[in-house]
């Protein structure tokens, strides 16, 4: 076990507090557009005049500055309107507020996750993790727990990915349906679709595969068996994509292989009478291995004794796997059942039922705080990608200081693009390391760092002589501290 002193770490000291700016009666007024204070110091609209703005502004003046909180403020509307647009100093817009909103009096900015901590503190079971290991350990900046990421081989890349698992449905014909019960998910390919020739039309539940050299799942059901397929490797969700699956041939006698080779190619299989005999015993599990560059497949009536189906070479196909499949094609009933437990390098992992699709579109920063431990004393980069789907997504690298804690705040439109995501649906992200990292945070997503806020309000009236709005107070919180 290593330990950590903390002379090495440089550690941010101090309480937590939530601090506010008060801008109250009578009010001060930057940026103004016909508009005064009225005898109770509220702002108004000037005499005669029909419209008119102004502004509250803060730069928070302490270091120890984490994240805005809020934005309150008291208002009466008269006879007019009000509109709100809390703008950063460059003038850019984080948010507008008009209408029944302003009513409401408050604005809490967005930030993700929604519980400081909630990613890192105490949450290595809801990571996921291929080539190392993550853990929790007891040493933090902003929380007494962090994660810990360990590689398998130091020096060679890890992955860990939040949340622990995502899955997308995909029906490649149009129709088809998957649904989940407590403890199995059914693969329905409405009887229509199959995985074959140059193009797909079966249905199929994709888990993004990263790296895992082996995947096991349990068949609770395969429905009327012929030919259907099952567990599958796949290079994307595109119609045409390379795969390897298991399958039955026709009579459902054996347990065999399908592929393609390349995106666009025709599908082949081993053929009838091949792989392996099946009793038809059920349920029953199947398994692909990668050992030595090949990808090797088994099935078993108890996940411990395992008999050998087929095997094929992982360079025989145009690129890697990037998806585990579970799959139903219109053989019959059109339907395989599955249980909803999946095994990926030895570790039991659950298929949730629906993905977080985040919409990171209002978040200008992301922020982290890393600790490197490389065995030569060096500094080395990590890469941080948000992702769509595992082809798709937005990737950034930071290089993090060996022996000390530091804040990171990247811009998240500096981050490159690797096809085609879309910040409106990221449904995962990862991490990747070559070496020992330790990971704290508290907001990650952020509209604004430490920075000008400023709150402009825009008044107005049908006529000069009906009542103006008023502005009675602003409020601006932030929080500060550890």
């Amino acid at each position: 076990m290593k330990y950590y002193s903390l002379e090495a770490i440089a550690r941010i000291q101090g309480e937590s507090r939530y601090v506010k700016y008060w801008n109250k009666p009578p009010l001060t007024l930057y940026n103004v557009e016909n508009i005064q204070l009225n005898d109770d110091g509220y702002a108004v609209l000037t005499s005669g005049a029909t419209e008119g703005s102004f502004e509250a502004k803060i730069l928070p003046p302490s270091e120890m500055f984490i994240s805005f909180m809020d934005v309150t403020w008291g208002s009466d509307k008269g006879d007019g309107s009000v509109t709100i647009t809390i703008l950063r100093g460059d003038d850019s817009i984080v948010k507008q507020i008009s209408g029944d909103d302003v009513d409401e009096g408050e604005y809490w900015f967005d930030r993700l996750p929604r519980r400081e901590g909630e990613w890192f503190e105490g949450a290595a079971s809801n990571w996921g993790k291929s080539n190392g290991d993550v853990s929790d350990v007891t040493l933090g900046i902003l929380h007494p727990q962090n994660l810990k990421l360990t590689p398998d081989t130091l020096g060679t890349e890890m992955t860990a990915y939040y949340p622990r698992l995502t899955s997308f449905e995909r029906h490649y014909d149009g129709s088809g349906s998957i649904s989940f019960g407590i403890d199995r998910v059914t693969v329905d390919s409405f009887g229509s679709g199959d995985f074959w020739g140059y193009n797909d039309g079966g249905s199929a539940l994709f888990i993004p595969r990263y790296g895992h050299k082996e995947v096991v799942v349990e068949v609770l059901d395969p429905g009327a068996s012929k030919w259907r397929r099952m567990l599958m490797l796949r290079g994307s969700l595109a119609s045409n994509s390379r795969f390897l699956a298991i399958l039955f041939d026709g009579d459902a006698s054996h347990l065999t292989l399908a592929w393609r080779k390349s995106d666009g190619a025709k599908a082949e299989w081993l053929g009838e009478d091949t792989g392996s005999a099946w009793d038809g015993t059920t349920p029953f599990y199947l398994k692909f291995r990668l050992e030595n560059g090949v990808w090797k497949a088994y099935w078993s009536k108890d996940k411990e004794n395992w008999i050998f189906i087929g095997e094929k070479n992982a360079s025989d196909f145009d690129g890697d796997f990037n998806y585990i499949g579970l799959c139903a094609t219109f053989h019959g009933n059109g339907k395989t059942v599955y249980s909803r437990g999946i095994w990926l390098d030895d570790e039991r992992y659950f298929i949730p039922d629906e993905n977080p699709s985040l919409d990171l579109s209002w978040a200008k920063y992301m922020r982290l705080y890393l600790y490197g431990d490389h065995p030569e004393a060096k500094d080395f980069s990590v890469k941080i990608r948000l992702h769509t789907d595992a082809d798709n997504y937005y990737e950034g690298t930071i290089n993090v200081k060996h022996g000390t804690w530091k804040k990171y705040e990247v811009l998240v439109s500096s981050l490159s693009q690797v096809g085609s995501p879309n910040l409106s649906n990221i449904n995962w992200i990862s991490i990747l390391t070559p070496y020992e990292l330790l990971i704290d945070g508290d907001y990650v997503f952020l509209p604004l760092t430490r920075e000008l806020v400023r709150v402009k309000f825009e008044l107005s009236r049908p006529s000069a002589d009906a009542d103006s709005p008023k502005i009675k107070f602003v409020k601006i919180g932030w929080r500060e501290g550890t």
